[in-house]
């Protein structure tokens, strides 16, 4: 599941599975179920769909009085309640419900035999109330209404599949990505080894073989694990057989920013320093104006939305800036732009709830923001621009030995 690489240190102190995780697990499922706010759930990560809904479940739940002995059926059973089993007593199931999706799966089977003897009775003309009862709640569960689909939403009225269709993911370019290229441009199929706080196992896997990276210290990717160790010591241990070998060693860095910041924490090592070799600048030099578009505003207009933060000129390691859209209106949608041109209630970008999450990359970029709401007036056009930069000029440093 991952969770024993990301996070070892709990698995290496606590049991995976134990009888005594069952009741906060059944806690986590009557929530998801009865689709209450939780904490953290996976769909703030993996986006809409990975909610439960209910009118699925009561769709099982008839079709579990439409299932004929066998032995088939028997060993459906036993298979799925020892998926259940295995879920509801594992450790980490009561902060997500991506382990119930085999069941779920197997489900699916039970859900349709109440479809299938419905679509008969309304066939021959029979039983038509209760037909049309079950087509209802088979229309809802392919709709997913109602759920909490969308992302850190309390909104109990949603359905997935509206927001599948109108799910909106913006395409940011990753200055972790542009470094490795211009990295791989530079050197091509040289053998070396390069220290980064990029992640080691993406830049191991876009690397060419010859090549190995790994991280600058214990501080980023190693400080979890009691098993596997790997700090100062352990990259000075592969910087001295590397130099042993007469092979390059380089640093990789994002940014001036992230040089100036990091570099302190390359290894040193006798005889040797870390002198300048290439920086590969990706970003030009602009300037930002913060400015608001006026509109005309009548009794119960919605709240002016607010951009947090401000407008203005940023630098970051990722190459991208979050901004937080907010209007204080309850039920108000908003609207925001990127291009240019003026958001409406029916034009850009459109969120289903009153407060978002941008992803401004870099460069220059005009946000346009508003908001609206039925029966009220549309609130003013909020614009700024956002200048995100400094993110992409990637630096290389090369281990060299001294006076030379």
């Amino acid at each position: 599941t991952g969770y024993d690489y990301w996070v070892p240190c709990l698995v290496e102190e606590h049991l995976l599975f134990s009888l005594r995780y069952i009741p906060a697990n059944i806690v986590r499922l009557w929530t998801e179920l009865s689709m209450r706010p939780n904490i953290y759930s996976v769909v703030h990560i993996f986006g809409t769909g990975t909610c439960f809904v209910p009118a699925f479940i009561l769709l099982t739940c008839v079709g579990l009085f439409f299932i004929q002995f066998s032995r088939f059926a028997v060993c459906a059973f036993l298979a799925g309640f020892s998926c259940f089993a295995a879920a509801v007593s594992y450790k980490f199931s009561r902060i997500e419900v991506r382990f119930y999706l085999p069941l779920l799966v197997l489900l699916v089977t039970v859900a349709v035999l109440p479809v299938t003897w419905a679509a008969k009775n309304l066939v021959a003309g029979k039983r038509l109330m209760a037909a049309v009862a079950i087509f209802v709640i088979f229309a809802a569960a392919c709709l997913g209404y109602p759920s909490c689909s969308g992302d850190e939403t309390t909104e109990t009225d949603r359905s997935q599949a509206w927001d599948g269709l109108h799910f909106s993911a913006q395409r940011v370019r990753s200055s972790e990505l542009i470094a490795e290229r211009q990295f791989l441009k530079l050197f091509g199929d040289r053998p070396g080894i390069v220290l980064s706080d990029i992640d080691p196992a993406y830049l191991n896997a876009l690397l060419p073989d010859p090549f190995v990276a790994a991280p600058l210290d214990g501080k980023q990717y190693a400080g979890y694990s009691k098993i596997w160790h790997y700090d100062r010591p352990q990259a000075m241990a592969l910087l001295k057989r590397d130099l042993d070998q007469s092979l390059p060693v380089y640093a990789l860095f994002i940014s001036q920013e992230e040089r100036n910041e990091k570099a302190p924490r390359l290894p040193e090592l006798d005889g040797y320093e870390w002198a300048a070799y290439a920086q590969l600048i990706q970003t030009p030099s602009i300037h930002s104006v913060v400015s608001t578009v006026p509109f005309t505003m009548t009794a119960s207009p919605v709240a002016t939305p607010t951009m947090t933060p401000a407008p203005g000129t940023y630098g970051t390691y990722d190459g991208q800036k979050n901004v937080v859209i907010v209007t204080t209106t309850p039920g108000a949608q908003l609207s925001y732009t990127m291009d240019g041109s003026t958001p409406t209630p029916t034009h850009g970008t459109i969120t289903t709830y009153n407060n978002a999450t941008i992803v401004i990359p870099y460069g220059t970029t005009t946000l346009k923001v508003m908001a609206s709401r039925s029966g009220y007036t549309d609130s003013p056009v909020v614009s700024g621009d956002y200048t995100i930069n400094g993110a992409t000029d990637a630096v290389i440093l090369k281990l060299t030995p001294k006076n030379r």
